[in-house]
């Protein structure tokens, strides 16, 4: 799978290419944040942009922001209106914080026509954009076939590919890296 888009893209690539893209604010805030990322998308959002909702994209694990089967996940997308080879820019309301997780859903269902907008809504904000302040336009009823996803090869990681990995030989070992915060991973905050 070759990406014919950069992973990350500015504000004024953007703004370009507008409507020519489908925009996803895919925001999501922990709780200590005190946010409420779908009420802060109905207030304001880039123009033409649709919610991806990051707490309701499991639906086999009955565990929070695992990745979904690619027929949940093909469903979800054409009920945002996206469609195969369509080139999608995830962004948050944070600047960095969950579209990459979007992003990387995408590509991992094989949609590598996708890119995160560098710094997210506060940037697209501090460049004086346009922004949407009316009410939120309801859900797309899309087919799923409109959207074709397919679990890439390596992608994903199962437990017993992870414990084989970790009885590798030195050398021989691929990298493993968990990105949360120390506490989070060693058990000393709430998750």
């Amino acid at each position: 799978m070759v990406a014919k888009f950069p992973p990350l893209v500015s504000v004024g690539w953007l703004a370009a290419r507008l409507p020519a893209v489908k925009v996803i604010d895919a925001s999501w805030y922990l709780p200590a944040m005190g946010r409420d990322a779908r009420g802060e998308y109905a207030t304001q959002r880039i123009p033409g942009a649709r919610f991806f909702d990051l707490d309701d994209t499991d639906d086999t694990s009955g565990l929070p922001h695992m990745l979904p089967s690619t027929e949940h996940f093909a469903q979800c997308m054409s009920s945002l209106g996206v469609r195969t080879g369509d080139h999608v820019i995830c962004y948050d309301g944070k600047g960095i914080f969950s579209a990459p997780r979007l992003w990387w859903m995408l590509r991992a269902n094989g949609h590598p026509e996708a890119s995160v907008l560098d710094g997210g809504l506060p940037a697209w904000v501090a460049e004086g954009q346009p922004v949407d302040q009316s009410p939120p336009p309801p859900p797309l009823e899309g087919k799923p076939s409109e959207f074709a996803a397919s679990l890439q090869p390596g992608a994903v990681w199962s437990m017993a590919q992870i414990q084989e990995n970790l009885q590798a030989a030195p050398g021989r070992r691929s990298l493993v890296v968990d990105a949360r915060p120390a506490a989070r991973f060693e058990g000393t905050a709430a998750e």
